[in-house]
């Protein structure tokens, strides 16, 4: 291997000395390079000195380009590459960079040692996307060199930009690892998760994460188009449903009964005793229009009405005179109130949201469904006209239809609901 004679030495001490300087982008900086407190070996400085002239950084160092550039064979004074801080943080020793130089097949340095280049030129194409994978999740403390450790087992690692908070420089533990090949980056891309110092992190081809950036900033540029007309209307929307949940809370309030059954000492309840033999003892008490869904379990029931007076009305009959039906006795009757009371009506919210979600029955689109009681169609209509007025989808009453009365078991002629469920009308958005 050709050595530098003494002459040629003096000129390169004197044009190293001459250099600005820059940091490890190629950019001139007063910065110092931030070095980890690891062995330096010949090894680190030669792949550090490929880094600089690699495909992945070549193509966005404007710096080396415009350097390159002045010189008609596209070299580069070697005197100003190792005056990188990074560089210069691992050897001052300018001889060393050249022979490491010399030593590279991705390098050609001149004849005179001064001067240095890349051995191929810059591909016309830049497929670094392929190569790339996008990393969410890792720790706040990771480093370069952790990073290409776990990922290096997919392949060789050409660039690694571990992303920091514009403000604060703190790690937002997203990082973007680019392979020498595309074949490494489909490899990291399949593994999809890895642990890395006891932390799961993310894996997504760079591609991939880009469609899905691009996909939210145009679900936030469109909600920032909205004109304030639109977003008023929606505030008020918003503001009548919830208005109307809490009035149909109030209304529930007070109107929902819990039974306990029991049966002859000894004995199992009859097996065919169940909610319609409920249901029947309530419509002899109240009658069918004031009972709006009962919740059958093995040893409950959960009577539901339309407004306190019949459940006070039952709950006064039931305690004065207990009854039985087919051996089972209905033994204890009491009115939900407090915690337990609120409890069982976020049950019946959360089910009428569960099923809202999902279109309702025969809804199939995902209408939002407010129930209301008969005696409130009235006051439903009125709820209808405002939405419309608002500008919300084309409020409707979904039409009456027969049906099994409370879910379950076969159509019974005499009785019909509407809405699919006894004194029920639905106002349907949608």
């Amino acid at each position: 291997m050709e050595q530098p004679n003494e002459s040629q030495k003096r000129k390169i001490d004197e044009t190293a000395a001459e250099a600005p300087k820059v940091e490890a982008t190629g950019e001139p900086s007063a910065k110092k390079a931030k070095v980890e407190t690891e062995e330096i070996t010949p090894a680190k400085i030669k792949k550090q000195i490929e880094y600089y002239f690699s495909d992945s950084n070549y193509r966005r160092d404007k710096w080396l380009q415009e350097e390159a550039a002045k010189n008609p064979e596209g070299f580069i004074e070697i005197a100003k590459i190792a005056a990188f801080p990074r560089l210069q943080a691992m050897t001052t020793d300018l001889n060393v960079v050249v022979e490491l130089m010399r030593s590279s097949d991705r390098l050609t340095v001149s004849e005179d040692g001064l001067l240095v280049k890349r051995s191929q030129p810059l591909p016309a194409v830049d497929n670094s996307h392929l190569k790339t994978v996008f990393v969410k999740g890792l720790p706040e403390d990771a480093t370069i060199d952790s990073v290409e450790a776990v990922f290096s087992q997919f392949g060789a690692v050409a660039r690694i930009i571990i992303f920091r908070e514009r403000e604060t420089k703190k790690a937002k533990g997203e990082a973007c690892v680019e392979f020498e090949t595309e074949e490494g980056s489909k490899a990291a891309a399949a593994a999809a998760k890895l642990d890395l110092d006891g932390r799961e992190i993310s894996i997504t081809p760079k591609k991939e994460h880009k469609e899905k950036a691009a996909r939210d900033h145009k679900e936030k540029r469109d909600k920032r188009e909205k004109t304030e007309e639109e977003l008023q209307q929606e505030a008020e929307a918003a503001e009548e449903r919830k208005k109307a949940k809490e009035e149909r809370i109030e209304r529930m309030k007070g109107t929902v009964l819990h039974v306990t059954f029991t049966g002859e000492e000894g004995q199992e309840f009859s097996s065919d005793f169940n909610k319609w033999d409920v249901k029947a003892l309530f419509e002899e008490i109240v009658s069918t229009e004031n009972i709006r869904f009962v919740d059958f379990a093995a040893k409950n029931a959960w009577v539901r009405m339309t407004s306190p007076e019949p459940a006070q009305k039952a709950l006064a009959e039931l305690t004065a005179n207990p009854k039985e039906v087919k051996g089972v006795k209905f033994t204890n009757v009491r009115l939900l109130e407090g915690d337990e009371e609120m409890e069982y009506i976020d049950k019946v919210m959360q089910e009428g949201d569960r099923k809202a979600s999902r279109g309702g029955r025969g809804g199939g689109r995902g209408d939002a469904v407010v129930e209301a009681d008969v005696a409130d169609v009235a006051a439903g209509a009125e709820t209808r006209a405002s939405l419309l007025r608002r500008g919300s989808p084309s409020a409707r009453f979904s039409g009456c239809h027969a049906s099994p009365v409370n879910g379950g078991g076969s159509v019974r002629p005499d009785k019909m609901a509407l809405g699919g469920r006894v004194g029920d009308t639905r106002v349907t958005d949608g």
